[in-house]
C-alpha cells in the first residue's frame, strides 16, 4: 500500500489466477503513490511508484547458488513461480505454467534455445550467451526437468555458433540429452514462428522428429 517500504526483489503482488504472476519490487524505496498503468494490449493494471531509497540487497552483490539437482520438478516449478519469471514474447506468460503444461502433454517436448542472433538489437542476448554460458546451460537443464522434456536442442545462427561450444557439456554433466542445429541467420528466423518452421525443417533432414518445441532465450 502507499506509504510502505519495500525491499529490492520484494514480492508487491501475489498471483490469484492462472496467467498471472508475482510482480517483485526492483528496487528498495517507499512507495509513494498508487495509479493504473495502460499495457501494451489495451487493459489497465495497477501500478506502484516506488521513490528510491536504502541499499540494494542484490544488485551489485555475491549471488546466492544452491543445489537444485536434488529437487523434484514440482519443487522447481514452485520456486520459479514465486520469482514471478515471465516470458520475454508474447503475452508475458508465466514459465512455470508454460512447463509444467508441456510436462503433462502425451508427447515428450524438446526445450529449444534461440540463439539465432539475426538483427543488432539481439547484442545482449548475445552477451549473456557469450559472458554466462554455463548459467545459461543450467537454465535449460532446469527447464528441461521441470517440463519431463525429452531433450534439448540447441538453434543457432551459422555466424554465432561459436557461443554455443561450452553448452552441451553442461547439459551432459546434467544428463540432459541434447544437439546442435546451425541455422542460417536469415532475418526474422528468431520470430519462434519462423524459428519453429526452420526446427522442423531441421529435424526432417536429420530424422529426429520430436514433440512440442520449448522456446528458450538467453
Amino acid at each position: 500500500a502507499v506509504g510502505d517500504y519495500v525491499s529490492e526483489g520484494m514480492v508487491v503482488g501475489r498471483s490469484e489466477t492462472r496467467g498471472a504472476a508475482n510482480v517483485h519490487a526492483p528496487i528498495p524505496g517507499k512507495i509513494v503513490n498508487s495509479a493504473r498503468w495502460r499495457m501494451h494490449d489495451g487493459r489497465d493494471s495497477e501500478v506502484f511508484v516506488v521513490k528510491l531509497g536504502g541499499s540494494f540487497d542484490k544488485l551489485g552483490k555475491r549471488r546466492e547458488t544452491f543445489s537444485w539437482k536434488g529437487m523434484s520438478p514440482h519443487e522447481l516449478q514452485r520456486n520459479i513461480s514465486e520469482k514471478g519469471l515471465v516470458e520475454l514474447d508474447g503475452p508475458g506468460r508465466p514459465v512455470a505454467e508454460i512447463l509444467a503444461a508441456s510436462r503433462n502433454a502425451e508427447e515428450k517436448a524438446t526445450v529449444v534455445l534461440n540463439a539465432v542472433f539475426d538483427d543488432d538489437w539481439l547484442a545482449a542476448d548475445a552477451a549473456v550467451l557469450r559472458e554466462r554460458t554455463e548459467a545459461v546451460a543450467v537454465g535449460l537443464a532446469i527447464a528441461a526437468k521441470i517440463a519431463a522434456a525429452g531433450s534439448v536442442l540447441i538453434a543457432v545462427s551459422d555466424n554465432c555458433a561459436h557461443l554455443t561450444a561450452g553448452i552441451r557439456p553442461v547439459l551432459d554433466e546434467y544428463g540432459v540429452r541434447s544437439e546442435t542445429a546451425v541455422l542460417s541467420s536469415k532475418y526474422p528466423q528468431r520470430n519462434f514462428r519462423e524459428l519453429d518452421y526452420s526446427v522442423r525443417i531441421y529435424r526432417k533432414s536429420s530424422g529426429t522428429e520430436g514433440g512440442p518445441l520449448i522456446p528458450f532465450s538467453p
